[in-house]
């Protein structure tokens, strides 16, 4: 079987394949539905010449195992990495933004939306980005392709990264081959090279990708260093941030170029940290740069890590956002409406200072007690009731980070839906949710921004 020919109609494993998505250097993407499950997915077929190779069908068991295991709400889940003759192929989760299986990465958004986007959403996607990141990079894992097209929207307009480890299963050596040819006589590739259409998920072909993988990626990259770490991802996400903020890649910038009109000073240094050519000048961690983003001055002067699991803005600023008066102890209260007849009650706690830490001798990890700052911030007034979380999955179809199969769980599956099942506590949507990972309540904060258009996330240890 052609692995260039369009696969359209063919059974592939336990997938039957209705049409394509996209196509590029990384393979051809398909609307695919799971013969047994009768549920959509997007398949990818690699390119058939990768396959020759005589390392990659043992990369393609290492490392696909390692996508496979990746799970978190920023991240598009790999189901099945397998082969069907001399078919390689892999199946993930379809993310579409509508209910019409259409597919839109963040590069066809920009294209929709003039070539950049306002400073408070570049800040929301980078904040999203840089949550997927940490995680992979926890577990040892480097993107080695973080660039606009392969991040994928949700009909939340949230993010997920696709592709995780696709480069590392396909071969660094194809890949320096191909760099080597564009690097002889000084040119970056033109349209078509391989490096040109890495990846073209949700397009009608490669061509048509405006900026090529090299422009995203770190000087380690581009000299085929074999000891790449996470500080490329982030090299390449700084690269990204810029062109979201000004419509182009920046040539260079990073070290000594000047700063370009069209953005705020405050954004200069963040950019320039993050692609500085040597990885040790550079954040050392997603994590870091996530707090670089959340420390920038939001356009209307209020400074994102103001705002701790609730929104700081006004009720102006969102449809879904409303201030409903003070309570007994002279706070603001607001109302956070979820549709579906839930509604998220917040409080407004001023900001103040005081000492944080211990001295004690076995408390190694409080030491020294020093006096933290913490500024204004809004706060859920109540623990997140199963009926919010359940709108969340209701809404989003996420059901990553949470415990189903726990008697405690007061949420059950029921088929593709889900609903409320009681527990020891009794069967009420007021209850308070459990058996929810860390990652699962990151995502519920982090669909709550996208869904209200407000900058939501979980507390720090001092707020």
């Amino acid at each position: 079987m052609n692995q260039q020919s369009d696969l359209t109609g063919r059974p592939l494993g336990d997938y039957r394949l209705l049409g394509k998505i996209g196509q590029g250097g990384m393979g051809t993407v398909y609307l695919a539905e799971h013969v047994h499950l009768r549920r959509k997915y997007a398949v990818k077929v690699l390119p058939e010449a990768v396959t020759y190779d005589a390392h990659f069908t043992h990369r393609f068991t290492t490392e696909g195992q390692v996508m496979c295991d990746l799970r978190h709400p920023r991240i598009v889940n790999v189901h099945t990495l397998s082969r069907q003759d001399d078919v390689y192929f892999l199946a993930m989760d379809l993310i579409t933004v509508d209910d019409n299986d259409t597919v839109q990465d963040l590069e066809q958004y920009l294209a929709a939306q003039g070539g950049k986007l306002p400073e408070d959403e570049v800040i929301r996607i980078g904040l999203q980005v840089c949550e997927g990141l940490a995680y992979a990079h926890g577990q040892n894992v480097v993107h080695r392709d973080i660039k606009p097209a392969n991040i994928l929207l949700d009909a939340e307009h949230n993010t997920r990264l696709c592709d995780f480890g696709l480069a590392k299963v396909v071969g660094q050596e194809f890949i320096r081959k191909e760099i080597s040819k564009s690097q002889r006589g000084g040119r970056r590739p033109a349209a078509g090279d391989f490096l040109d259409q890495l990846d073209s998920f949700g397009r009608g072909s490669a061509s048509e990708a405006v900026l090529g993988t090299y422009d995203y990626m770190s000087p380690e990259q581009r000299e085929a260093k074999d000891d790449v770490d996470g500080r490329s991802d982030v090299y390449s996400l700084g690269t990204m941030l810029y062109r979201m903020l000004m419509g182009y890649v920046p040539q260079g910038k990073g070290d000594d170029d000047p700063s370009d009109e069209g953005y705020r000073e405050q954004w200069d240094g963040l950019i320039r940290k993050a692609t500085r050519r040597k990885p040790a000048q550079r954040y050392q961690s997603a994590a870091e740069l996530a707090e670089a983003l959340r420390s920038l001055p939001s356009p209307g002067g209020v400074a994102t890590q103001t705002v701790a699991p609730a929104p700081a803005q006004t009720s102006s600023q969102s449809d879904f956002w409303r201030i409903t008066g003070r309570n007994s102890a002279g706070l603001r209260e607001a109302e956070l409406d979820l549709g579906g007849g839930e509604k998220m009650v917040f409080v407004e706690l001023p900001g103040g200072n005081f000492k944080m830490g211990s001295n004690d001798g076995y408390c190694f990890n409080e030491k020294p007690v020093h006096r933290v700052d913490v500024p204004g911030f809004w706060l859920g007034k109540y623990e997140v009731t199963t009926g919010e979380y359940l709108r969340y999955v209701e809404l989003t179809g996420e059901t990553s980070g949470v415990d189903w199969d726990s008697k405690y769980c007061p949420l059950k599956r029921q088929g593709r839906t889900y609903a409320l099942s009681g527990n020891e506590f009794g069967e009420s949507r007021r209850q308070p949710m459990v058996e929810v990972s860390w990652h699962g309540a990151n995502g519920f904060a982090s669909w709550l921004s996208g869904y209200a258009g407000l900058q939501v996330r979980l507390p720090s240890e001092a707020e």
